[in-house]
């Protein structure tokens, strides 16, 4: 395949293919995710050795991440009073606000401060601000109290006067001076005192469990109770009229089948009950064997089927009228 710049490929790679997992491994661009991501084909850091190009891609681009970059010991807090030595910012002064140590950076106040866009919202518009963004530890150093000027630092423990314990110090090399760790600042705000509810209401106990926990017990059961009861009481009534359908449909089926069958008999019965071509009433006489009062009684309520040719002829084994045996058995006893 030919691409621009005039440069040939004789084959390609598969990206799926095993066999290949070398090569295009180092054409990859090594990328963050190579370090915290969970797969076999871009975990290379812990199962996969890093060519050169790879090795000086990471350190461009993410040197932060990798092992042994955090500066130890670490001896910059918040709180200290810091001089810029190095950089674009040399010569200026100013106190740490936060430190990111796994990045080995500092934000110093009011040194490398540069905009900040800030995105609209429904109720205000977008705003720009000045804010002071991180600087490398390299660059800086603690300024010496004792002579107000930038010192080197090494960390040092020593045995605190006042509480006998064992306390670590920076001391300075140019004179000596311990430089105590600043504490960490609690972050409190004060609040509004006419809003907020007072410091010694919020602390007053007022649960009493032995009298309030029977009662939000005896509620909570009473809740489910009236939950599941109210459940089965919308089940049974949304299924009333399934069940109410079901009995109209079953009653159907057994008239049905009961017309259905005593049409079938009196098919087989009286064959004079088919109907003709010219008529739609088929009319129907009662059998030698069967008084009238009982056919008019027995006739009264029945509906004769369609005429079905092919099921008659399928009853004409068993509903034979000149089958004797049959004639005899209908004789002493009525089918109705």
């Amino acid at each position: 395949k030919k691409f621009r710049h005039s440069t040939y490929v004789d084959q390609t790679i598969d990206m799926t293919d095993k066999d290949n997992l070398d090569e295009t491994e180092v054409l990859r661009s090594v990328k963050e995710r190579d370090y915290y991501q969970d797969h076999t084909y871009y975990n290379s850091w812990i199962q996969r050795k890093h060519t050169d190009r790879q090795k000086k891609s990471i350190g461009n681009m993410f040197d932060w991440m990798l092992p042994g970059y955090e500066i130890s010991p670490w001896v910059w807090y918040p709180g200290d009073t810091v001089e810029v030595v190095a950089g674009d910012f040399t010569g200026q002064r100013g106190t740490i606000l936060n430190v990111i140590k796994y990045k080995n950076q500092a934000f110093v106040q009011n040194v490398n401060v540069q905009p900040m866009t800030i995105p609209a919202s429904e109720s205000r518009p977008e705003q720009i601000i000045q804010r002071e963004h991180a600087i490398n530890v390299s660059f800086l150093k603690l300024v010496d109290p004792s002579t107000n000027e930038p010192c080197d630092v090494k960390l040092v423990t020593v045995r605190d006067k006042e509480t006998g314990e064992k306390v670590q110090r920076r001391m300075s090399l140019q004179t000596g001076t311990l430089m105590p760790i600043p504490k960490e600042k609690e972050n409190v705000e004060m609040g509004d005192p006419i809003n907020d509810t007072p410091l010694e209401d919020a602390r007053e106990p007022t649960y009493m469990e032995d009298k309030e926990l029977p009662v939000m017990i005896a509620r909570k059961l009473r809740a489910m109770e009236d939950h599941f009861v109210n459940d089965l009481r919308e089940s049974h009534a949304r299924h009333a009229q399934y069940r109410a359908e079901n009995v109209e449909y079953l009653r159907q089926y057994q008239q049905a089948v009961v017309t259905q069958a005593a049409g079938f008999v009196m098919e087989a019965l009286i064959p004079s009950a088919a109907p003709s071509a010219t008529s739609d009433e088929v009319p129907v006489e009662a059998p030698e064997f069967v008084s009238a009062a009982h056919w008019e009684e027995a006739t009264a309520d029945v509906e004769l089927p369609e005429f079905m040719p092919d099921e008659v002829e399928d009853l004409h084994g068993v509903f034979d009228i000149e089958n004797p045996r049959f004639r005899e058995k209908a004789e002493n006893s009525s089918p109705f």
